[in-house]
């Protein structure tokens, strides 16, 4: 089992420790700031060291969850389309995408992750209060193959949908059999 291990450490006697761990936490104290020098995330003092792991992890990686599957979603969708096209252009070369709808698209799609880097899914009284919300994340509650796969089921479904959409209203004649437009 793959396991994520966590130290946190105060002193210079730490710094090996923290150095070892996949996340290390420093605290500031007393015996100098070696520890906190050398680790990953430093900290005050030890009691917002809950704060730090059941609220600040539990938001950190359903952000992170959900920005990467919205990444990988943007791309099939992308994807998924040009192949569409390539199919019913007689895969001539042509892209679907001029630059301009390639860097629109990219300029929209972002402010969605803008928008959930910010989110918070459940309030900060609360999270600290409920420690099983922490376990979402060990648990792969937003994260795991059955979620992936539900927005792969969304970009096939939206591309789809965009494609017919798009080439029904241009008509039977919109592209010509050596996959350009009649006008070209």
């Amino acid at each position: 089992a793959s396991r994520v291990v966590a130290s946190v450490g105060d002193g210079a006697n730490d710094v090996a420790m923290i150095q070892e761990a996949h996340v290390g936490v420093g605290i500031a104290g007393r015996e100098g700031s070696q520890a906190v020098r050398a680790s990953d995330v430093s900290l005050g003092a030890f009691r917002d060291l809950g704060r730090l792991l059941q609220l600040h992890g539990s938001y950190s990686y359903q952000r992170s969850a959900i920005i990467a599957q919205l990444s990988f979603f943007k791309s099939w969708a992308f994807c998924l389309g040009q192949v569409l096209f390539a199919w019913s252009s007689g895969f001539g070369g042509t892209s679907m995408y001029d630059p301009f709808s390639i860097a629109a698209c990219n300029a929209l799609l972002f402010m969605p992750i803008c928008f959930y880097a910010l989110n918070r899914h459940i309030p900060a009284a609360a999270a600290l209060q409920r420690p099983a919300v922490y376990r979402c994340g060990p648990g792969k509650a937003h994260l795991n193959s059955t979620s992936v796969w539900l927005w792969f089921a969304r970009a096939v479904f939206q591309t789809a949908i965009t494609y017919v959409v798009t080439f029904a209203s241009l008509g039977a004649h919109h592209i010509t059999a050596e996959g350009h437009p009649p006008c070209y």
